[in-house]
């Protein structure tokens, strides 16, 4: 194999990963975004101490890295203005829900089942707010 065809193999091995990166943060959900990005920069740290200890020249690889973490990261602001956004009524919610039990005047069967309600209420309302 020629130095050319080599670099030509790299170049389109690159392109194709930046396809697949693309893909994969385009699809993920608003709370997956930050966890999805993160998995993105943890390749980018161990491609750049794998290129530093083993000396392999992964340099285009480690650039296409940092500009895809540079180029998403800008979007932070603008998803966590959004997931507040949609939390908020959830939180609204849930604060509302959420009262004091006069443990001394109910019975043992009308506190469980009062008990039961809340609880159902409560997971409910942690459903949405973690689908938010």
């Amino acid at each position: 194999i020629s130095e050319r065809q080599a670099v030509d193999g790299d170049t389109k091995s690159i392109d194709d990963l930046v396809k697949l990166l693309d893909t994969f943060i385009l699809t993920s959900d608003i709370s997956e975004f930050w966890s999805r990005l993160n998995l993105i920069k943890n390749l980018l740290n161990e491609s750049k101490v794998e290129c530093e200890t083993i000396g392999l020249g992964k340099v285009a690889l480690i650039r296409m890295l940092e500009s895809f973490w540079n180029y998403y990261s800008r979007f932070a602001p603008l998803i966590s203005n959004t997931k507040a956004r949609l939390r908020e009524p959830i939180e609204k919610r849930l604060k509302d829900e959420v009262k004091l039990a006069k443990w001394d005047e109910q019975s043992y069967y009308a506190l469980a089942e009062s008990s039961e309600k809340n609880h159902r209420k409560l997971m409910k309302f942690l459903r949405d707010y973690d689908e938010a």
